[in-house]
């Protein structure tokens, strides 16, 4: 990766937004930057028209193979048994920088108020402002080489999800076929994109469904979510997102309506996606298919970007009103979810191309 060009990308922002400097203190955001995942937490400033400085423990600029990871234009070592915070370290850098009086940008999607007040404390003469929405913005589109480890992480999350679907049919419990899914990710190198949610029956419709050693009966949906990230040995991983639904045995005539009809608002979405239109729009148009049924107001349109985090800009549904741009990475989710009853959800990750989407988890989606 290029990570220079990435940094003058960010001086570019920069300038419009008339900092002197861009003080980065989030995981992703340093590793997108530098290369490196330091010391917790990391500290990266970028300046405007210098170099740029990356915070780094004594015990890790020791390590050679460490620092060969590394394109940073100048190291800052510190040893924590110094005492002080990542933010008054940062703030004392910026002295020395001769930036004590500078407008300087800081993380605002990601810093704590009492984070932030460290900042100001540490550096009362700054003047402060948020400036997350530089690199929200520039890490929303992926590059070619992002698109690469995407699919590649994309291509495993559909395996993973099959092997999982047949240990269901075959008669495991959640927790056995969720070990099919670690199995794929782990003989591939990857892992979990995030905690693995599986759940059958009525916690289908239950956000939050942790795998159980029960096994699901006939009749019951069950609902999975869970895919596997690429991940670098530098410290962070590019992530994709995917979820099926199957029924045991045979669906009812409701079940096979909900989703059957999840089915169609998810492609109606995917198909209307290309550079150019709004995010609200292309959610809006799906959502009309469910008017008139008898699951009318009961389907959301769910979906967000992703990337170095499972989460990233932009949101993916009716409120969002952000221009699609082609080598976004997206991950799109309509649910019809009953109250008392069971949930549906079916999700891809694609990417946006020139005239619509790539799918990169390419798993047929009707397995009921």
């Amino acid at each position: 990766m290029k990570f220079a060009d990435r940094r003058e990308k960010v001086r570019h922002q920069m300038e419009k937004e008339r900092l002197d400097a861009f003080v980065l203190t989030s995981e992703p955001n340093v590793f997108y930057l530098s290369g490196l995942l330091t010391s917790r937490p990391p500290g990266l400033i970028v300046q405007a028209g210098g170099e740029s400085v990356l915070l780094v423990s004594l015990r890790e600029m020791r390590v050679p193979s460490v620092m060969e990871m590394v394109d940073i234009d100048r190291l800052e070592g510190w040893d924590r048994r110094e005492g002080g915070s990542t933010q008054e370290k940062v703030a004392g850098i910026l002295k020395d920088l001769g930036l004590g009086n500078g407008r300087i940008g800081y993380e605002d999607d990601y810093l704590t108020i009492s984070q932030v007040e460290t900042l100001r404390g540490a550096l009362p003469s700054g003047n402060w402002t948020g400036a997350s929405d530089i690199t929200r913005k520039l890490r929303a589109v992926k590059s070619p080489e992002e698109q690469t480890y995407i699919r590649q992480a994309g291509a495993v999350s559909a395996e993973a999800m099959a092997a999982t679907i047949c240990a269901l049919r075959d008669g495991e419990s959640e927790c056995n076929a969720m070990a099919e899914a670690e199995r794929v990710w782990r003989s591939y190198g990857m892992g979990a994109a995030y905690e693995p949610l599986i759940g059958s029956g009525l916690r289908s419709s239950m956000l939050r469904r942790f795998p159980s050693q029960s096994r699901p009966m006939p009749g019951e949906i069950v609902r999975m979510d869970f895919a596997a990230k690429y991940a670098f040995a530098s410290g962070y991983a590019y992530h994709t997102d995917i979820t099926r639904c199957i029924v045991m045995v045979e669906p009812t005539e409701r079940q096979r309506e909900q989703l059957d009809l999840t089915l169609k608002v998810q492609q109606k979405a995917l198909g209307g996606i290309r550079p150019g239109r709004k995010i609200s729009e292309v959610s809006r148009e799906a959502l009309c298919l469910v008017e008139g049924t008898q699951f009318e107001g009961l389907c959301s349109m769910g979906g967000h970007g992703l990337g170095l985090e499972i989460h990233e800009w932009p949101g993916f549904n009716e409120t969002v009103d952000v221009e699609l741009q082609a080598g976004m990475a997206l991950a799109v989710e309509p649910s019809i979810v009953i109250a008392g009853g069971e949930g549906v959800c079916i999700e891809d990750t694609v990417l946006v191309t020139e005239t619509g989407i790539e799918s990169v988890t390419p798993l047929q989606a009707v397995q009921w």
